[in-house]
């Protein structure tokens, strides 16, 4: 990568990245992704606020894909590889775009490529391909941030298109070339799209009456980059398994808590709400404190998440260890583990749970009350009636405050949380706010020996 910094302006690349003819398709229906970029509207005129130049921006898109589709909308081979139509990338990272795929930089979803952030003055995109340690330097020289994924930067002035696509195109210009194109977007939208391409539908997606639905297979004009969490999800479908289950619990957590913030005997007795337990674990879980076993910390575990475990202080007896091996699953020192034959289909996971919990005899009694902090927490929180502290601590914990779960952290700005100008403020509010908890609820228990 050249040193030399992006242009202050500049009209992109004189060309693009050409494809090959489209079996089976006229020439004329498959034109290069590149000069469709490079014939396409104009860039707009500068507005006055990055949002102004936002909302023009995706207008200028919506004609442009309109006018596509109503002359030609037989999708080009990298359109189908990308799952959209070369129209739907935003204009100033659309040329960007297509030359890093070409030269074999997983980008992600590629609508989402072009203005981030609440105010639309940044601009980024997932990267999901390494760039060097040198590369990255020279990019951190020029104001490039490329973290957790994701690269973003912010242009000096937000609004001129003109220099936003500039430096776009230093950017990819002038990543290396590691000799071989980027693979088709596994994205679901993509998949839709490639779908609805085989089976002739496109236009019933994208022009139903002749009209032209912007959404189509999953295109939204209005798009608001934090409403689609396949952006933020990890490119591993074990680990996106596991962030879109913790977006469905604090959901269903933050709606049991409006609505219905007592807890029941059972989730008194276990120190936690029932949504607070992994899905495809809950109800295994629920059974064996019924059956007698002191349940604890369970669901997804490992570096790459590929494994199931719960701590079990109860010890298992011999016979109900041997049934559980035929079923390759262990029974260790502080519970029981396995690894999935497909650890994100959450369907499979739960019927082998739900057999731990068939298999393990019934002890004749209930579990006894969970004595760990987070029930002790858990209690205390019920007891005085601390539903909104308890639910940010939950949301502490599973380090979406503090940028280890981002889809949540992404899920909780979309819902209007602000972190203010300190981002990692909130973390440690909700920290002290968990220790104080904490300290009070062993304070609660000494009072009541």
């Amino acid at each position: 990568m050249s040193e030399a910094g992006p242009p202050a302006s500049g009209p992109g690349p004189e060309s693009s990245p050409e494809m090959g003819p489209v079996p089976g398709v006229p020439p004329e229906a498959a034109a290069g992704l590149g000069d469709l970029a490079l014939n396409g509207p104009e860039l707009p005129p500068t507005p006055e606020t990055s949002t102004q130049v936002f909302n023009e921006a995706l207008t200028s898109n919506y004609y442009a894909l309109q006018e596509r589709i109503s002359t030609n909308p037989i999708p080009t081979q990298q359109e189908l590889e990308i799952g959209a139509f070369v129209e739907e990338i935003q204009l100033q990272a659309r040329d960007a775009v297509l030359l890093m795929r070409q030269k074999g930089y997983d980008i992600g979803n590629v609508l989402h490529a072009g203005f981030r952030g609440e105010n639309h003055d940044l601009q980024g995109m997932s990267l999901q391909t390494p760039v060097s340690y040198t590369e990255e330097a020279v990019l951190s020289e020029h104001g490039f941030v490329v973290e957790d994924g994701q690269l973003s930067f912010r242009p000096d002035n937000p609004t001129d298109l003109g220099e936003i696509k500039g430096m776009w195109d230093w950017l990819a210009n002038g990543l290396s070339d590691l000799g071989e194109p980027a693979g088709p977007s596994l994205f679901g939208n993509a998949v839709a799209f490639r779908e609805a391409a085989d089976n002739n539908t496109l236009l019933d997606h994208y022009m139903p009456n002749a009209v032209l639905d912007p959404v189509g297979t999953k295109y939204v004009r209005e798009r608001d980059p934090f409403a689609d969490m396949e952006l933020f999800l990890s490119p591993d479908a074990v680990s996106a398994t596991r962030e879109l289950t913790f977006i469905d619990q604090f959901n269903s957590l933050g709606d049991r808590i409006a609505n219905s913030p007592t807890p029941t005997d059972e989730e008194w007795s276990m120190g936690a709400y029932r949504e607070e337990i992994e899905p495809q674990v809950c109800d295994a879980a629920m059974l064996m404190r019924q059956k007698g076993y002191d349940t604890g910390s369970s669901g997804f575990w490992g570096q790459d998440h590929i494994d199931q475990v719960m701590d079990i202080a109860t010890p298992i007896d011999d016979n109900a260890k041997v049934r559980l091996a035929e079923h390759n699953i262990e029974v260790t020192n502080t519970g029981v583990r396995f690894t999935p034959d497909n650890p994100s289909n959450l369907e499979s996971v739960k019927k082998t749970w739900d057999l731990i919990a068939d298999i393990l005899p019934d002890l004749g009694k209930h579990a006894e009350p969970a004595q760990s902090v987070g029930a002790d927490v858990f209690r205390h929180a019920m007891r005085n009636s601390k539903y909104t502290d308890y639910m940010e601590t939950w949301v502490w914990e599973t380090g979406a405050l503090n940028g280890q779960m981002q889809p949540l952290t992404m899920t909780l700005l979309h819902e209007g949380y602000s972190f203010g100008d300190d981002v990692y403020s909130p973390a440690r509010v909700a920290e002290a706010k968990f220790h104080e908890m904490e300290r009070l609820a062993q304070q609660e228990k000494e009072e009541r020996k």
